[in-house]
C-alpha cells in the first residue's frame, strides 16, 4: 500500500501546477484515502474466506492500475500536442502564451493548462 500511495502522491505533486489547483487535488486525494481507510475494514468481516474484501481489493487494484496507465497515455498525448504547438508557433511571439492579470501583468500562479510550456511527467 505504501509504494502505490507514494507513486500516486508524486504524480499529483509533479503534474498539477498552480497553488489552488494542487491544494484541491491533494485535498480530494486525502478525502478519498480517508474514506477508503474507514470503509475498507467493513468488507473484511465475513470469515473464513473474506470474499467481499478480497473481491473489492482485486477490483480496486485493477482500477488503480488502469487509471494510472490511462493517465500516462493522456500525459504523453498532451505533451505531444504541446510540442507540436510550440514547433508551429513563432519563437518571437512568446508573450501570447503568458496569461495576464487584470492589470496587464504576467500571472505568477498559472495552472498547467494555462502554461503552454508545462510538460507532464509520468
Amino acid at each position: 500500500m505504501t509504494a502505490s500511495l507514494t507513486i500516486v502522491l508524486s504524480l499529483a505533486a509533479s503534474n498539477f501546477k498552480g497553488n489552488t489547483k494542487r491544494a484541491i487535488v491533494n485535498g480530494m486525494f486525502f478525502i478519498g484515502y480517508c474514506t477508503g481507510c474507514i470503509a475498507s475494514p467493513q468488507l473484511w468481516t465475513h470469515r473464513p474466506r473474506y470474499t467481499s474484501g478480497v473481491i473489492t481489493s482485486i477490483v480496486t487494484w485493477c482500477l488503480l492500475f488502469c487509471v494510472v496507465i490511462l493517465f500516462r497515455f493522456l500525459c504523453v498525448w498532451d505533451n505531444k500536442k504541446r510540442d507540436e504547438q510550440a514547433a508551429n508557433s513563432d519563437p518571437m511571439s512568446v508573450e501570447q502564451h503568458v496569461a495576464l492579470d487584470e492589470n496587464g501583468l504576467p500571472q505568477t500562479d498559472v495552472t498547467d493548462q494555462q502554461d503552454r510550456e508545462f510538460r507532464y511527467v509520468w
